[in-house]
């Protein structure tokens, strides 16, 4: 597993794929990703395992359902839109690009981010029917861990998943279980 993020003069792309693809717990080799587009049996990428088990857990549907994924990193957004799209949702990926952010998340009924700024998702972004998850991970000034989801958000929403003690206590138990994959594809 490589720890991120990692200096910048270091390019992860390259040290994600010059691991072996048989020992990826985290999903995000190339060759997994590859089998995560072709909708083949494997690991998927850890931290979007973990939010589709939080929501069905939750029992959140998503079929149907309007996603706006705010963060398009190879280790959640982009592979988390593709296990969305499975699911019958109606995805929405944006970025630091996206025009009009807050028409994004207002028009979703889920609402999942990951962009490592905390504070960043606002009341003012989303609707009381609104189920956010945050997948951000942070420390604020006074070196508390927290998400991207401002604290008055919480209570303006549906429902709001916790940090810490949300998708990454289920991103262990994800790679847990991608590990028990890997060791089944070994054998056969």
């Amino acid at each position: 597993m490589i720890q991120m993020p990692l200096p910048k003069h270091l390019n992860a792309g390259c040290l994600i794929n010059a691991m072996d693809y048989r020992k990826d717990v985290e999903g995000i080799h190339n060759y997994n990703l590859g089998k995560l587009i072709g909708g083949e049996q494997g690991v998927a990428p850890s931290t979007p395992k973990a939010v589709m088990a939080l929501l069905r857990e939750n029992k959140v549907p998503v079929t149907g359902r309007k996603v706006t994924i705010i963060g398009r990193s190879v280790i959640v957004g982009t592979p988390l839109t593709i296990l969305m799209s499975r699911e019958n949702a109606t995805v929405t990926l944006c970025h630091s690009r996206t025009r009009n952010l807050n028409r994004e998340t207002s028009a979703g009924d889920i609402v999942v981010t990951a962009v490592g700024k905390p504070g960043f998702i606002t009341p003012d972004m989303v609707t009381d029917k609104t189920v956010i998850i945050d997948a951000g991970i942070n420390v604020d000034a006074s070196g508390r861990i927290c998400g991207d989801v401002h604290e008055e958000t919480c209570s303006r929403a549906r429902l709001v998943s916790a940090v810490p003690g949300g998708v990454g206590v289920i991103t262990v138990a994800a790679l847990f279980d991608n590990l028990k994959i890997l060791h089944q594809q070994k054998g056969s």
